[in-house]
């Protein structure tokens, strides 16, 4: 049983995880470079509700059914959790969803709840979509990638089409390139926690051979979907990460040990700068 005195204020700003947020601020950004009619300040409403709102409620529900205690997405020690986290995460939903009807309607504020309650039953111990690796890696995807750039869109007046869900599926196929890397360091802790994660499925160069592929399908929409400055600035911009990526993929190669937090900390930082940076330069040429 959870000892129900042990959180601090400081404790729960951990399992928020604020920072990583940053990490799923790319697929905002490239919505917000697509939409037909910007509205500033409905996009401030939105980019609150997800990133301040949503995304750490969901990081608090996860660390509270989860009870990790090695190191977690963005946390090396995570504090341990009690009933106050999951009373934060209620109240932070709450407050999303409530404010997402009020400044959008009913149809956003659906598919701000339906986010949430798919986030939920990734976690939950009744449903814990996260014990299917497959499902929950197409799941964490679709969701975080398709489903918020389509929801961004929607929230600027814009038609979707088809070459407006082939961005979705762009969206969504960088995330199921980078989420399974993301877990490779945890195989040890997953094994333990009896959770069969995408990343023990695939094994840790099987890991890497997943985002080779995915990122070249996206590069390959890319190909497709965007305008020949964009192309070039997705290029550029995404040669740090593939320098990166390789480089500790022949690390990993010569000894399995390299593929371990601070390098997945390290990828990650390296992925949120250089897509943020890109798109954000999208969003103004």
């Amino acid at each position: 049983m959870p000892n129900f005195s042990l959180m601090r204020f400081k404790d729960i700003l951990i399992h928020l995880r604020l920072p990583f947020s940053v990490f799923l601020l790319p697929i905002f950004l490239l919505g917000l470079h697509h939409q037909d009619k910007t509205d500033t300040l409905q996009n401030l409403y939105l980019f609150f509700i997800l990133h301040f709102l949503v995304y750490p409620a969901s990081n608090a529900y996860n660390s509270y059914w989860d009870k990790d205690e090695g190191s977690i997405g963005g946390i090396k020690n995570p504090p341990k959790v009690d009933q106050k986290l999951l009373n934060t995460a209620n109240l932070l939903d709450f407050t999303a969803v409530i404010l997402s009807y009020i400044f959008f309607g009913i149809s956003i504020g659906f598919m701000i709840l339906a986010y949430i309650l798919v986030s939920r039953a990734y976690s939950w111990p009744n449903i814990r979509i996260k014990k299917y690796p497959i499902l929950s890696w197409f799941i964490v995807g679709f969701f975080q990638g398709a489903w918020v750039f389509i929801l961004t869109l929607i929230v600027g007046n814009t038609e979707i089409g088809s070459k407006q869900l082939l961005l979705a599926f762009f969206c969504s196929i960088l995330l199921w390139s980078i989420y399974p890397i993301t877990q490779i360091y945890q195989h040890e802790q997953d094994k333990k926690a009896g959770d069969l994660t995408m990343s023990r499925i695939l094994g840790k160069m099987g890991t890497f051979y997943n985002t080779f592929i995915c990122f070249a399908v996206a590069n390959l929409i890319a190909y497709f979907t965007f305008t020949i400055t964009e192309l070039y600035l997705f290029c550029v911009f995404s040669l740090p990460l593939a320098i990166y990526t390789l480089s500790w993929y022949l690390a990993v190669r010569k000894n399995p040990e390299k593929a371990d937090f601070k390098h997945t900390m390290t990828m990650n930082v390296i992925s949120s700068l250089s897509l943020n940076a890109c798109f954000l330069v999208f969003y103004f040429i």
